[in-house]
């Protein structure tokens, strides 16, 4: 008698959007400090840039701020982790390297 896998699409829903491309690429770039929308230039599709940008805004990942401009240029809107954002990072990353001792 065949066993049916336990149910992960709840999980597996909550994870979709990691699997966008460049969507991981964008929580790396942004571990050290925050970045510029131009900054993300590794995605050379604008409209794909600001999808991922916004699908990770709206999971609670990355959240716009202002980086002050120095004496006499205009501040600057950046997107930076979040709190939960750079929990997520982490985990993906103790992941990767997980899978890489297999």
């Amino acid at each position: 008698m065949k066993r049916c896998p336990p149910s992960n699409q709840g999980l597996e829903s909550r994870l979709y959007f990691l699997s966008k491309k460049h969507s991981i690429a964008i929580l790396e770039a942004l571990k050290f400090e925050p970045t510029r929308f131009l900054d993300f230039d590794f995605v050379s599709n604008k409209r794909i840039r600001s999808e991922r940008i916004q699908l990770l805004r709206k999971a609670g990942l990355i959240k716009k701020t202002i980086v002050e401009g120095e004496r006499g240029e205009r501040d600057l809107i950046a997107y930076e982790l979040t709190s939960k954002g750079k929990n997520v990072l982490q985990t993906l990353e103790e992941m990767s390297a997980a899978l890489a001792k297999a």
